[in-house]
């Protein structure tokens, strides 16, 4: 089974976002994949922790270390997203995705780094069931 990491903006994300975060997931584990979607375990953390930044840091490492596939939404930036992208990119041998829908601004650095390394970076026409649809087409 193939084991997916959903990355993606997540505090300053649109509910849009976060919306599409969980169909995305749910269609995936429809198709068979096992998922791990940083934003629904988000869900139960607590935030008052005053250790929350280390804890949210050292599950995400452990999980997207383990993943087949990073499947990486950069339709507008995210420091937490870029430095993710950026040490798969660098430091794991796996699959990696990259995708933005129509109308957003990729970062120049961002894109560069993924078309540098050979990396798909792919437009989706929304997010919505097309756009899943786009997604699992390259999955």
């Amino acid at each position: 089974m193939k084991h997916i990491y959903l990355s993606g903006p997540i505090d300053q994300a649109k509910p849009e976002h976060l919306s599409f975060y969980e169909q995305l997931t749910d269609s995936l584990i429809d198709c068979g994949y096992a998922v791990c979607n940083p934003y629904s375990e988000s869900k139960n953390l607590d935030f008052s922790d005053k250790n929350i930044a280390k804890i949210i840091y050292s599950q995400d490492v452990k999980a997207f270390k383990s993943a087949d596939l990073f499947l990486c939404y950069v339709g507008f930036p995210s420091s937490g997203t870029g430095a993710e992208l950026a040490m798969v990119i660098n430091n794991y041998k796996m699959d990696v995705i990259a995708y933005y829908e129509q109308g957003s601004k990729v970062s120049y650095f961002i894109k560069g780094m993924l078309e540098s390394k050979k990396k798909k970076i792919i437009e989706i026409s929304g997010l919505n069931e097309a756009g899943i649809n786009e997604l699992l087409e390259v999955i």
